[in-house]
């Protein structure tokens, strides 16, 4: 693994998960992640507290069928995650490599949606934070303040927005891009590191076009995706939401170019339908 750190569990840890205390520091993760043979543990920020605990129960109870995730595994004294704050997941296999198996993954996406269709919306997304008012952004009404430098591009993307009707919002995955996808060829394609958000899974599929199209320049992978419902509009919704995600975040320098380039196909997509 390219740039890969040793890390020296802490003993009581260790002995916690019955693992090994050599470690790697994970490259996802935000640098609270490292993995102990076929153990990836993880530090919880006290603000994440709750958000972890629910998908800890949504994945320990799921049911895998055309999918895989990666299951929490409860400390040797019973609980899911430890009084200072640590929780163990089992490792999935797999690469990121997913041009092979765009409709592959497609269908898995669409499976792990169903499996959990019927999980009720948490509390804890009413909370406010710069990723939930994006998200809130792409489906209303636009704030009176946004970065001026992609204003014009976040209001051009608006201009395309209509209502949709049909589609039913529920627990989705709603950062569905190739990191959080692993891929084996002798197995169904995982899917990691959940960022829970209410909406239809037309949006979640919209979220991984977008990641594997407009973000790339390869706008031809989008034909994968023509039969999916209102998907020329969930599109607009995840540009709008990446773009907005940027201004909470007062985006700047190389950043704005990468989304400027990916913001302008999607227009350039659109005029063309």
């Amino acid at each position: 693994m390219i740039g890969q750190k040793n890390f020296f569990l802490d003993e009581d840890i260790a002995k916690q998960f019955n693992v090994d205390r050599n470690a790697i520091l994970m490259e996802s993760g935000e640098g609270r992640t490292y993995r102990s043979g076929n153990i990836v543990l993880k530090h919880i920020n006290n603000d994440s507290l709750e958000q972890t605990k629910w998908i800890i129960d949504l994945f320990h109870n799921i049911n895998e069928d055309g999918f895989r995730v990666s299951r929490p595994i409860a400390s040797l004294d019973g609980k899911w995650i430890t009084n200072n704050g640590w929780s163990a997941w089992i490792f999935l296999e797999g690469n990121h490599e997913y041009k092979r198996h765009i409709p592959l993954i497609i269908n898995a996406i669409i499976d792990f949606h169903k499996a959990i269709k019927n999980v009720p919306r948490p509390s804890f997304f009413d909370e406010d934070s710069e990723y939930r008012r994006s998200d809130r952004y792409a489906w209303g009404d636009l704030p009176n303040k946004i970065n001026p430098k992609i204003e014009p591009l976040v209001k051009k993307l608006f201009a395309f927005r209509k209502p949709v009707e049909g589609i039913e919002n529920q627990i989705i995955h709603g950062d569905l891009g190739p990191a959080n996808i692993l891929l084996v060829d002798t197995l169904k394609p995982g899917i990691i590191d959940i960022a829970p958000y209410y909406r239809p899974v037309e949006f979640a599929l919209a979220i991984f076009a977008y990641w594997i199209g407009p973000w790339t320049g390869d706008m031809e992978v989008l034909k994968y995706f023509e039969k999916i419902n209102h998907f020329d509009q969930m599109l607009v919704r995840a540009g709008i939401r990446m773009l907005m995600t940027k201004s909470e975040f007062n985006m700047q320098g190389d950043a704005y170019e990468e989304y400027s380039k990916s913001t302008n196909l999607i227009i350039k997509y659109l005029e063309q339908k």
